[in-house]
């Protein structure tokens, strides 16, 4: 009875008169214990000491648990704890003193077997579940790439009909352009002029340096006029002048300057050879729409189109946009359906005596801004002539002090030394060698580049660079 009394005193009751249910308890359980030691708490509290009271029956099992527990008894259930345990004494204190509070889920009478079994059934249904959940998860995710597999290849095929009806809408725009030519007699009236002389029979070589190339072969054959535009020596006219040759194009250059008239660039009337009848001397550009007209295809380049004055400007429009003509004095000369008609303008920005084109003219034509020359392609020209490595690398050198010297004005800006300039060089340097001519190499600059200085200063400046350079 020792323990009894040790164990009511670890529960700190507030008075005797709580602690007397636990103690009859505990009193009564001992004695049935000696009496079938060979019993379980179980069997003792349902046979022998609580009968039929389903209440009183928690509240004993607990109060039992809890002094074997106290005792240090190991057959005590491994799933009772203390936790539980203070639950089970409070919630089986408070079922026999009536409290209807009492959860109705409360079982302290199961057994540690009952209690596995039912986590067990519990972890079971759960893993069940959980794998149902995984289970739809993969067949809604399996239907939406379904799903999703099925709308691009929908949207693929939506494509290829739209990219196909682009294709083909580009096809007949290609074909109405070059479709339904026929060759046109150029008009009695006119001095005839032999045309096939003006097909390019070979031109220098150009090295492309981005899309300029590609860009103009488009617009030759979309029908879109161009201005090339960029720095002296950039390659402009040689690339209209490639295009011509490899193309085998009638080409008609035309060097523009502020005083041009519109009736240079389309002719004025003219006495027969026999003198017996007035004909009409075509300029460049009524040469160039009789020659496309006659021949199926032909260029107009306008070389320095910006130098042209804006009267002048306007008339050309007409000739470049959609309608195409060109009025003569006996009448109106229209380019015909399916001709390759190019008007090709260059320009060089930020020169004196240049002016600004019109917006009109500027919006029937394309702008092609050329890229600057790099070392790479002056190299590639400069290949061809018999002139050493180091005398290239000095001439590139050359090139761009001069660019930092008239930028910074400390020489005259208005004289380029173009790649035509330094072609000129390399020709004249490879014959004076040839010659064995004294300081070819000085004496060829100064007759290609020093002497185009007016100032004498200009001129001993540069000639001091040469000096240092070569």
């Amino acid at each position: 009875m020792e323990n009894i009394s040790h164990y009511i005193e670890s529960k700190k009751f507030s008075s005797s008169k709580t602690a007397q249910p636990y103690t009859s308890v505990l009193n009564a359980y001992i004695g049935l214990k000696q009496m079938f030691p060979n019993e379980s708490i179980d069997q003792i509290v349902t046979r022998h000491l609580i009968g039929k009271s389903a209440s009183s029956g928690k509240f004993s099992k607990s109060v039992i648990y809890g002094y074997e527990s106290f005792n240090g008894d190991s057959q005590i259930p491994q799933n009772f704890s203390s936790g539980k345990f203070s639950k089970s004494v409070i919630y089986g204190y408070e079922s026999f003193n009536g409290d209807s509070q009492i959860p109705q889920n409360f079982s302290s009478g199961k057994t540690s077997d009952q209690l596995a079994e039912e986590l067990r059934q519990q972890e079971a249904k759960q893993q069940f579940l959980n794998a149902e959940k995984l289970k739809a998860d993969q067949e809604a995710q399996a239907k939406y790439q379904e799903l999703e597999a099925q709308r691009l290849a929908e949207e693929q095929i939506r494509q290829e009909e739209q990219a196909k009806i682009k294709q083909q809408a580009q096809e007949a725009r290609k074909k109405s352009r070059i479709d339904g030519f026929i060759s046109q007699e150029i008009p009695s009236y006119i001095q005839k002029f032999d045309y096939m002389k003006n097909i390019p029979t070979k031109a220098r070589p150009y090295y492309a340096q981005g899309t300029e190339e590609a860009i103009l072969n488009s617009c030759l054959n979309l029908g879109k006029h161009v201005i090339l535009s960029g720095q002296a020596g950039s390659g402009k006219t040689e690339l209209v002048l490639k295009v011509a040759h490899e193309q085998q194009i009638p080409i008609f250059k035309f060097s523009c300057s502020s005083d041009v008239r519109m009736a240079d660039l389309i002719g004025s009337k003219t006495i027969s050879e026999d003198g017996n009848s007035i004909l009409f001397e075509a300029g460049m550009l009524t040469k160039a729409v009789l020659t496309a007209n006659k021949y199926g295809k032909a260029i107009i380049l306008l070389d320095e189109i910006n130098v042209l004055a804006e009267k002048v400007q306007k008339n050309v429009n007409g000739l470049a946009d959609g309608t195409g003509f060109i009025d003569l004095p006996n009448g109106r000369i229209a380019i015909n359906q399916g001709v390759q008609f190019l008007i090709a303008g260059t320009m060089n920005l930020g020169y004196a005596g240049t002016n600004t084109l019109n917006p009109e003219l500027k919006d029937r034509f394309i702008i092609i801004s050329m890229p600057n020359m790099t070392d790479e392609t002056r190299m590639k020209i400069y290949s061809p002539f018999n002139v050493s490595e180091n005398i290239e690398n000095s001439l590139l050198k050359l090139i761009k002090e001069i660019d930092s010297m008239q930028a910074n004005n400390r020489i005259a800006g208005d004289v380029v030394f173009s790649t035509r300039s330094q072609l000129a060089f390399l020709e004249l340097l490879e014959e004076l060698e040839f010659n064995q001519v004294p300081k070819a190499i000085q004496e060829a600059l100064n007759v290609t580049l020093v002497s185009k200085f007016d100032d004498n200063e200009d001129q001993k400046k540069v000639k001091d660079l040469i000096e240092r350079l070569f």
